[in-house]
């Protein structure tokens, strides 16, 4: 990833969310400033250890950019959490200035607004924003082909429109787009939103 964002606009497709630990790194690397964060998913991936897992596995990636030299939650934003979070997590909105919009606010503010006040929030002094997509921030009536599905999330339309609107972001120089799990979804109605947002980013960026 490092070596790609020196001459390009990286898109990387995994994979769990652990991945957007090291690509965060690679990317923040390669401009070498502070980075920001926009980070759309059913779960906020902030565990700080697991007694099983340690503190690398896709639960954790948050909380190791957090410790970077790179991230913080003061400039991280997400979008449609729904997940159960461990008790800490409230703290980490409350002061350490994460800023979260879960899957109900969504649905009452919309999702432009909440894209646009999360925007406004990472790009608050930073010139660099990283965009990790997981897939399960869509409700698995429109995306099961993942591993760990909640009810309750984004709409199809959420996506696509959340990918217009981010993709019209200059300060995002880098997306991924993760756990997309083909096998778990015979329709293909998945991997179908996953391309068709990404394209929907591309041509927002690009076109």
């Amino acid at each position: 990833v490092q070596t790609a964002a020196k001459h390009t606009f990286p898109i990387l497709l995994g994979g769990d969310h652990y991945v957007p630990y090291p690509s965060f790194l690679g990317y923040a690397a390669a401009v070498d400033e502070r980075v920001g964060v926009i980070h759309l998913d059913a779960h906020a991936d902030t565990v700080e250890s697991s007694h099983l897992y340690g503190k690398h596995f896709h639960g954790s990636p948050m909380a190791r950019i957090n410790e970077s030299d790179y991230g913080g939650y003061d400039k991280h934003a997400m979008i449609g959490i729904r997940g159960y979070e461990g008790p800490e997590f409230p703290d980490l909105e409350a002061e350490r200035g994460l800023y979260v919009d879960t899957a109900p606010e969504v649905r009452e503010r919309g999702i432009e607004a909440c894209l646009r006040d999360a925007i406004d929030h990472v790009t608050d002094g930073v010139d660099h924003v990283y965009l990790t997509v997981d897939i399960d921030s869509v409700d698995p009536a429109f995306a099961p082909g993942t591993g760990t599905p909640e009810p309750g999330g984004l709409t199809n339309t959420d996506l696509l429109t959340a990918m217009d609107i981010l993709g019209d972001c200059e300060e995002i120089g880098m997306m991924d787009l993760m756990e997309v799990a083909p096998t778990l979804d015979p329709t293909e109605s998945t991997q179908r939103l996953a391309a068709n947002a990404i394209v929907r980013f591309i041509e927002a960026k690009f076109l």
